[in-house]
């Protein structure tokens, strides 16, 4: 049995840790820094994950087909990194504070169950390719102040999404078709 709270003393969870543990349903990283590699990769019971001011990364594909997965919360004050597909696929996901990262990787939100996302506190300039791909109950997103870019297919079969908001778009924007490629208009 997986305790749902871990020791202290633990600081980062390394690779594959918990991958494929199917009978976990939620955990608190009270005091834990650093989520590596696949760690919680699918982790088919996985409901509710929640962690202290200390988190400061997730990596990739870190939480990627947990597909019961619905609330992600940090009292983190900064996330440096989510990693590429840190949550792809975890289609009932619905929580998360978006405010503390610094820097999404390409398809960090794939196929993840976000109605609406606002991405205005956070630091980040860019969004990265396919950050919210397929996606299909997005129906609204608000972008950060100082937006320079969006990459490749961030919004790809977005067929809910019916509501952009950008802040203020900064002198080197990047906002062309490809973008927004079969979301609705």
């Amino acid at each position: 049995m997986i305790p749902d709270s871990l020791p202290t003393t633990i600081k980062r969870l390394e690779s594959m840790t918990f991958q494929g543990c199917s009978s976990l349903q939620k955990i608190n990283l009270y005091h834990v820094r650093t989520i590596d590699v696949s760690c919680f990769d699918s982790c088919s019971a996985l409901t509710k994950v929640e962690s202290s001011t200390s988190l400061q990364s997730i990596g990739s594909s870190a939480f990627s087909n947990c597909p019961n997965l619905v609330s992600f919360t940090t009292q983190s004050p900064q996330i440096n990194t989510v990693g590429s597909m840190a949550f792809a696929y975890c289609a009932k996901l619905k929580e998360f504070n978006f405010s503390v990262c610094r820097a999404f990787d390409d398809s960090a939100f794939k196929g993840t169950g976000f109605t609406s996302v606002n991405l205005s506190g956070c630091t980040t300039g860019v969004i990265n390719s396919d950050l919210f791909s397929m996606c299909s109950k997005l129906v609204s997103v608000t972008f950060p102040q100082h937006v320079v870019a969006l990459y490749s297919e961030c919004f790809y079969q977005c067929t809910s999404l019916t509501s952009i908001e950008i802040l203020s778009v900064g002198s080197d924007s990047l906002l062309n078709a490809p973008h927004f490629k079969n979301a609705h208009h």
